[in-house]
């Protein structure tokens, strides 16, 4: 009989006490979504490794009741817990008869909780909305991830944790409740991508109540590159003392407005007083963060800390330093949102709940691994920034004169990621130019255009350049004196056209590119970036690249970006389309073939200079779009003329040899 007979398969077991108890296991399969002490492979399917620890919180432990007298119920804090799988048949419910709540737990007995699954919409009363039943003061509670509907109705009930308990609310969950009082453990769970939501009108700690307030911050980076991962944060609670940073890092620090003088660096200060432009520790020290006041933090390695506190409920009112002249280097104050939800950033400035102070910048800044984010009037770089501040980050805002205050409203908490106000049909014109360098982008720069907009400095449409080094790629446009991230600006008039300089540094000796990543509501004006050193001109809604050589360096004088009305029935030959792509580097020539009418042709390129003498000739040269033709370029400097012909078409570009 040449029948298999079916190997035994174990599922959803644990395997605990004594250790290397699992002996001649040769198979991937042998046991499938397990929790094992000291399991003989690494490649069993979905299985979990278990140590001798069972304290009751050990991550790694089984966590059972009490195995000495064979209880082996798991808690919730168990790894065993929703860590099975399905299995085919069904089993639905546990060794005693309990049902299943959310995925299979490991082991003879499922922890009996509540879970909220959201089927029936937002209401916290809704039995539906539950497995394991609406919970009171004497069950756990979990709130998870990923689903469509959370608990958020303002109408949802006060609710009481009870002794012992546990509420947690998974990374990416939301949760709004009336007032809640907690006797037990209250988790806000955060990761690498996102973070728990929780909306309260009041919090009281009971006896024995503890919060568990995670705070996931990546770390890295180097002083070559400089790209360190600073963090801009700030406190969900009261009262928070800086040793629960300091422990791992001496990187937290303040920005003291009145300080800097020639560089915004000059601002950071730790909170032992070192000076971080100098080296001194002549510097204003602190010991606690302050509710919405924003701070920096540094690591070199990816920490999640766990903060408790009384949570704040309560709106914040922050003043705002301004010390005067030099205006580009003052009135930048780090505030930082002091709830445990999101807040609306629009609601804030469009004085929804409070009048914003004048000569106030409606705009926000912020780093998030060490790439600089700004956001002003629903235009956000990068793309995906939008005007929700999430919950316990630190922002720049920048005033203009003394006196000045900011509300920062309990009002204005919200769970959502995207402002409403920003969906659906609302364009708004924009250019958004990318700079890329060996192939990557590696910053954004903004122009936006509105009627209300005014063509010098703009609270309410610019986002001024923070932080601008000679040592990080950065692109962003300048008009006179100041530097823009998002430069608001009003429509063109009919009769002209409207020239903004763009300002890129570049820190490799290698090819170049700024691109034109998002275009829109600008139908009826030509959009042109043009290269003023090579004369070259790209339509950017033809052709959304422009491709240069330059050393290592800032270059402030040879972009810019020409917008204007088109008007009917006549023929600009600024903004005509180019046929080719002509530029220098390493010691090349390089022709990139842009028209669709010279695609797939055939002809010759001669090089001329200025007095007409050839200098050199190919012949039987193969034109495809957007393909490259290299030549070796002439050995002296100076400008010259690259004809290009295919039967009787004739093309002439000029190109600066340095």
């Amino acid at each position: 009989n040449n029948t298999a007979i079916p190997k035994p398969q174990f599922i959803n077991s644990v395997i605990w006490y004594p250790a290397n108890s699992i002996v001649g296991s040769s198979f991937d399969s042998d046991f499938y979504y397990c929790a094992i002490q000291d399991p003989p492979r690494s490649t069993y399917t979905g299985c979990i490794s278990l140590n001798a620890d069972n304290e009751g919180t050990n991550p790694e432990g089984p966590n059972f009741a009490d195995p000495s007298n064979g209880d082996y119920t798991i808690s919730l804090n168990s790894p065993c817990r929703d860590a099975g799988t399905t299995p085919s048949p069904a089993v639905p419910t546990d060794y005693i008869g309990n049902s299943r709540i959310g995925p299979y737990d490991i082991g003879a007995y499922e922890v009996q909780y509540s879970r909220w699954n959201g089927s029936a919409g937002t209401d916290w009363s809704t039995g539906t909305n539950w497995d394991g039943g609406i919970p009171d003061n004497t069950r756990d509670i979990i709130i998870p991830a990923g689903l469509s509907n959370y608990p958020v109705s303002e109408l949802n009930p006060d609710f009481t944790i009870g002794s012992d308990k546990q509420m947690i609310i998974e990374a990416g969950a939301r949760l709004t409740l009336n007032d809640l009082t907690n006797n037990g453990t209250l988790k806000l769970n955060h990761d690498a991508t996102d973070f728990a939501s929780l909306i309260l009108n009041s919090y009281t700690r009971g006896v024995g109540g503890t919060e568990e307030i995670q705070l996931y911050l990546s770390g890295g980076g180097s002083a070559l590159e400089e790209d360190y991962k600073w963090h801009y944060i700030s406190s969900p609670v009261s009262s928070l003392s800086t040793d629960i940073f300091t422990g791992t890092t001496l990187n937290l620090a303040q920005f003291v407005e009145s300080r800097p003088s020639t560089s915004l660096m000059q601002g950071w200060v730790a909170y032992d007083g070192y000076v971080y432009s100098t080296g001194q520790t002549n510097g204003p020290t602190f010991s606690s963060l302050t509710p919405g006041k924003g701070y920096d933090y540094f690591h070199d390695t990816d920490k999640n800390y766990t903060l408790s506190g009384l949570l704040n409920t309560s709106g914040v009112i922050m003043p705002l330093a301004y010390s005067g002249i030099p205006v580009t280097m003052h009135g930048f104050n780090l505030l930082g949102n002091p709830f445990s939800s999101g807040l609306n950033w629009d609601d804030i400035v469009d004085g929804v709940y409070g009048t914003y102070p004048s000569s106030t910048s409606k705009g926000l800044y912020f780093t998030r691994n060490n790439v600089q984010c700004s956001y002003i009037a629903g235009v956000g770089i990068p793309s995906d920034v939008t005007g929700i501040i999430p919950p316990m980050q630190g922002f720049f805002t920048k005033t203009y004169s003394t006196g000045n205050s900011i509300t920062l409203p309990a009002e204005a908490r919200t769970h959502n990621n995207i402002h409403q106000r920003y969906k659906g049909d609302n364009i708004i014109p924009l250019v958004r130019l990318a700079l890329y360098e060996d192939t990557e982008s590696n910053d954004e720069t903004v122009v936006r255009f509105d009627e209300k907009a005014l063509a010098e400095l703009d609270n309410d449409f610019d986002a001024v350049k923070m932080f601008l080094s000679s040592e990080k790629t950065s692109i962003h446009t300048r008009l006179e004196d100041t530097d823009f991230a998002i430069n608001g600006l009003p429509y063109p008039p009919e009769e002209s056209a409207v020239e903004i300089p763009v300002v890129v540094n570049v820190i490799s000796n290698s090819m170049h590119k700024i691109s034109a990543t998002q275009l829109q509501g600008l139908d009826n004006y030509n959009v042109i970036l043009k290269d003023q050193l090579t004369g070259y001109t790209a339509d950017l809604k033809a052709t959304p690249d422009l491709t240069f050589s330059a050393p290592p360096e800032t270059i402030s004088d040879r972009f810019v970006l020409i917008v204007k009305y088109i008007t009917t029935g006549y023929d600009d030959p600024v903004v005509r389309i180019n046929e080719f792509n002509i530029y220098h580097a390493y010691n090349f020539i390089n022709i990139e073939t842009i028209a669709d009418d010279w695609a797939g042709k055939t002809g010759s390129v001669r090089v001329l200079d200025m007095t007409g003498k050839r200098i050199s000739e190919s012949l039987n040269v193969e034109f495809n779009k957007n393909s490259l033709i290299q030549i070796q370029s002439p050995r002296g400097k100076g400008l010259y003329l690259v004809e290009i012909g295919s039967g009787k078409e004739r093309y002439v570009g000029k190109i600066i040899i340095r």
